[in-house]
């Protein structure tokens, strides 16, 4: 259940409660409390034509632990079910269409705890093997260039370049000849003009690997015709598989790397 396939803040909230544990009983309460008035006010608004106040539904997001998106959305639910005019709920609708689109661009589902500069950028998009040292770097069994040049192999003086670039930017630190890996992950959204450079890089080692792939590897090619609304449909699954595998990375204990591929394109 997401948040942007509601307009309703009050059926959101409800429909989240019937999702927790037990059907979500106590959570008026717990709510009430959070809020700090009684759990009578808080039936009657959730249940009625009440509303909170502006003050207590910024305070749900924070008791929901909403993020920035999430909080955001919310709150125009808020308002847009509080309108009293035509014009006005058209103004919200609106504004909740336009936060909605970005529940539907990647970067907003990836979290992102490194920016480059638009030159550090160009040169680290310019070759697969920037990416695919920086990853190396966050796992255990690789300690230092000499490794990263051997499982990638590539030349030692390459890596020697890549690492001095990924140290000078703060994604690889190293100490005594040891590396480990900075910040966790760049991202660039699909308007960037190095977008397509990204995707034709690792798109080529997909190609350069397709005689080596072994059992324990997927790869899945499915041309098909489909209806715009089943379309649409796959999409959102492939955007919510997107943002589960980022919260898995985030979550990882790596010991290999890997790269996924995945288009899905309406032709």
């Amino acid at each position: 259940m997401k948040i942007y396939e509601f307009t309703d803040y009050k059926n959101y909230i409800n429909s989240y409660i019937r999702q927790m544990p037990k059907n979500g009983r106590g959570q008026f309460l717990q709510i009430s409390k959070a809020l700090r008035v009684h759990s009578t006010l808080v039936s009657q608004i959730l249940k009625g034509e009440k509303h909170f106040t502006q003050e207590q539904a910024f305070a749900i997001t924070a008791y929901f632990s909403m993020n920035e998106l999430e909080t955001e959305y919310f709150l125009e639910m808020y308002q847009f079910n509080r309108a009293g005019s035509y014009d006005l709920c058209k103004y919200y609708e609106k504004k909740l269409g336009s936060i909605r689109k970005k529940f539907n661009d990647v970067s907003s589902r990836v979290k992102i705890k490194k920016k480059l500069n638009e030159s550090d950028l160009a040169l680290y998009y310019s070759d697969w093997s920037y990416m695919a040292c920086w990853l190396l770097s966050g796992l255990d069994v690789v300690k230092d260039r000499g490794e990263i040049a051997s499982r990638l192999n590539i030349s030692i003086r390459k890596v020697n370049v890549i690492c001095d670039f990924l140290v000078k930017v703060g994604l690889i630190i190293e100490s005594n000849g040891e590396i480990s890996m900075g910040n966790s992950r760049t991202h660039i959204g699909r308007e960037h003009p190095l977008v397509s450079k990204h995707h034709i890089n690792w798109r080529l080692k997909s190609i350069e690997y397709s005689d080596k792939i072994s059992n324990t590897d997927l790869s899945f090619t499915a041309p098909l015709s489909i209806s715009k609304k089943d379309f649409a449909k796959v999409k959102e699954v492939l955007l919510n598989s997107i943002e589960m595998i980022s919260e898995t990375v985030e979550n990882s204990d790596p010991d290999t790397i890997a790269f996924l591929n995945l288009d899905f394109i309406e032709i």
